[in-house]
Formats: structure tokens, C-alpha cells, sequence
């Protein structure tokens, strides 16, 4: 329950954080050149690595969190029946507006939540 509540806190700016930290990342391997040979005389190169598969399950694993319980919820509701909740075609579009004004609110809050915490942080009112 502890963590749940420190990380209600600090998730945005955990988020913000890795967003800012790759994007320079990405900034310093765009305007360095690369050094495929390390030691003088090195014969062979030091390619630089690149790890897809860990860059695929990180999003994998970030969509099944985010978009598991919605599609349950949903599978849940067309299994019980829909007509309470005004049909089939309504709650699929009600599932993709939500969807979408989240995907469109999310960075948004972060930023908000962001700013929030560092300022209770460093005494802001």
C-alpha cells in the first residue's frame, strides 16, 4: 500500500525523466561519431549494439498493462450482454474514445503531476 502511494506520486516524473533522458540519448548518437576502433592499431571494429528485442518487450509488456484490463472489461461485457450498456457498436466506440482522449491526455497530466511534485519538493505553494 506504501509504494502504491509513492508511486501515485512518482510515476509522472519517473516517466518524464526516462522521455527527457532518451531524447538526449538519441541527441548524443545523432551528433557524435561513432568509434568503431577503440585502441590504436585495433584490428577488429567494436560495432556499436542496438537490442530490438528489448526495446519490443518493453512496449509489449507496456501495452499489455495498459490495454489488457480494458479489453477484459470489455470481453466481460459482450460475454453478459450488452443491451445494458446501450449495445454492442456503443461500447466498442465508448472503449475507443476512451482510449484515445487518454492517449491524448496522458502526457498532459504527466506534466501537470510533474510539476506538482517538484514544487511540493522544493516548497513551492
Amino acid at each position: 500500500v506504501f509504494l502504491t502511494g509513492v508511486m501515485s506520486y512518482l510515476s509522472a516524473p519517473l516517466w518524464f525523466m526516462f522521455l527527457a533522458l532518451s531524447t538526449a540519448l538519441q541527441v548524443v548518437h545523432a551528433l557524435t561519431e561513432p568509434q568503431y576502433f577503440l585502441q590504436p592499431r585495433q584490428l577488429f571494429p567494436v560495432w556499436p549494439q542496438w537490442r530490438p528485442e528489448l526495446a519490443i518487450a518493453l512496449f509489449a509488456s507496456t501495452m499489455v498493462l495498459l490495454f489488457l484490463p480494458k479489453l477484459l472489461s470489455i470481453l466481460l461485457i459482450w460475454c453478459k450482454g450488452t443491451k445494458e450498456y446501450g449495445g454492442f457498436w456503443r461500447v466498442t466506440l465508448s472503449l475507443l474514445l476512451e482510449v484515445l482522449f487518454s492517449v491524448l491526455l496522458a502526457p498532459v497530466r504527466m506534466l501537470f503531476h510533474t510539476v506538482f511534485v517538484v514544487s511540493a519538493f522544493l516548497g513551492w505553494e
